[in-house]
């Protein structure tokens, strides 16, 4: 009796055990952590009905618990393979990708968002509709975090969208978008993505824009440099390969599940955690940013060669935010996003300052390995583009693809003229007198 018990167990121990020791990690899901401590908690009652003089006493039962145990595997097995071969809409997403064919509509009440933002995912596991039958028509992909991915902003009132209409709008050639963008994920992550996948291969020009997620896991300390691990090469165990768990995990949240982020259809989480951060503590502290900036700096570095060795020609963006050293107390109660280890938060001021420290690599970067660059943060602190800390309001959304579509000068872009692939203003001396030099 007891083997039919312990040797599961132990296969799923030993599995767990394996994942863990190349790096995987279940911090970043509730249903991974919830399979963990349901396994930890059969273990702890077999372990007391073992030691428990009244089940040794009782009944055999043995062939009892083997009948049901190969019930079961007879039962989930042959749901496995149906699931397997059942519609995309269901497969898990591909790295840095959506659910294929995901369908979401979001109902965020937030002052600034879409009041109903559609979130569609096409075939490619890409926000943005179906690649067109065109081969003339340039194709752009956007690569990104949660400012990139704007799952509270309607489909057609995200930046990523709104770009193309935009060079659409103008006459010449035609363009069609779509985004990899992926709350949560950083610099690590986009490199794993642009030198991996082989649906990048089928784009004309990349937008990355980023910054902010490299920011974040410098606060956030070593627990969220575990997750972004776990988010890049890492092996999951096999037990977490289950269509069946993957089937109940599309059910288990209301939204779309991002790393360690439920994205709820109401937006409850993000109310939530400002509510936490007007209750906490907001202390100022020295953080040791020098070997982060420097990681940063040859990620983005091994980025730019990534692209061009794929044939690909690259856009950089840094990351506006609200942060200024004034803001006002209905302004800070937006914040939420950035918190210390220790569950404190830092005051905006020190974020602003820490936000600035990563553009400037991000720019410099470019500048050394003359990329084209637009310097969207001299949009922070202006308080009608951001909902909350970093991420877009539709005016926000709009502004962004305005700049971007003026910044940069596609058609010398896209016939590979370096030397007219950004406009004269778009960062060298209009950045700079704004920004400092970098």
């Amino acid at each position: 009796m007891w083997a039919s018990f312990l040797v599961p167990l132990g296969l799923f121990a030993i599995d767990t055990a394996a994942a863990f020791a190349r790096g995987w990690s279940p911090l970043g899901s509730r249903l991974d952590l919830a399979a963990l401590i349901a396994a930890l908690v059969l273990a702890v009652l077999l372990a007391v009905a073992w030691y428990s003089p009244t089940v040794h006493r009782a009944a055999p039962i043995g062939p009892r618990v083997v009948a049901v145990w190969v019930s079961l595997v007879f039962a989930l097995l042959p749901g496995e393979l149906l699931l397997s071969f059942a519609s995309e809409s269901i497969d898990r997403a591909p790295f840095h990708r959506h659910p294929r064919g995901l369908r979401q509509v979001f109902e965020p009440k937030i002052p600034g968002t879409s009041p109903r933002a559609r979130f569609s995912v096409n075939s490619q596991g890409l926000r943005g509709t179906e690649p067109p039958g065109d081969t003339a028509v340039r194709r752009l992909l956007f690569v990104g975090g949660s400012t990139t991915e704007d799952v509270y902003l309607d489909d057609e009132r995200t930046w990523t969208l709104r770009l193309p209409e935009l060079l659409n709008a103008r006459g010449g050639d035609r363009f069609w978008a779509a985004s990899a963008g992926r709350s949560g994920f950083a610099s690590i992550e986009h490199l794993e993505f642009l030198e991996h996948a082989d649906v990048v291969s089928e784009f004309d020009v990349v937008i990355v824009l980023l910054g902010i997620n490299d920011m974040a896991r410098l606060v956030w300390g070593e627990r969220a440099d575990r997750i972004a691990l776990n988010r890049a090469k890492v092996r999951a165990p096999l037990w977490r390969r289950s269509r069946t768990l993957e089937l109940i995990r599309r059910f288990w949240s209301a939204g779309v599940e991002q790393g360690n982020l439920v994205m709820d259809r109401e937006a409850l989480f993000v109310r939530d955690a400002q509510t936490r951060r007007s209750e906490a503590k907001v202390v100022d502290g020295e953080i040791d940013i020098a070997p982060a900036l420097g990681d940063y700096e040859r990620r983005l570095s091994r980025l730019v060669m990534v692209t061009r060795r794929r044939g690909l020609k690259l856009v950089l963006a840094d990351q506006p935010t609200l942060f200024r050293t004034d803001l006002s107390p209905e302004e800070e109660r937006r914040l939420w996003f950035i918190r210390r280890a220790d569950g404190d938060f830092l005051p905006a001021r020190r974020m602003l300052e820490l936000m600035k420290s990563f553009n400037d690599v991000t720019a410099s970067v470019a500048t050394r390995m003359d990329v084209p660059f637009v310097r969207l943060s001299e949009m922070t602190g202006a308080s009608d583009y951001f909902y909350d800390d970093c991420h877009f309001s539709e005016v926000g959304a709009e502004e962004v693809a305005r700049r971007l579509s003026e910044r940069i000068d596609w058609q010398g872009l896209l016939t590979g003229d370096s030397s007219s692939s950004t406009t004269g203003d778009s960062w060298s001396r209009e950045s700079e007198e704004a920004n400092g030099s970098i």
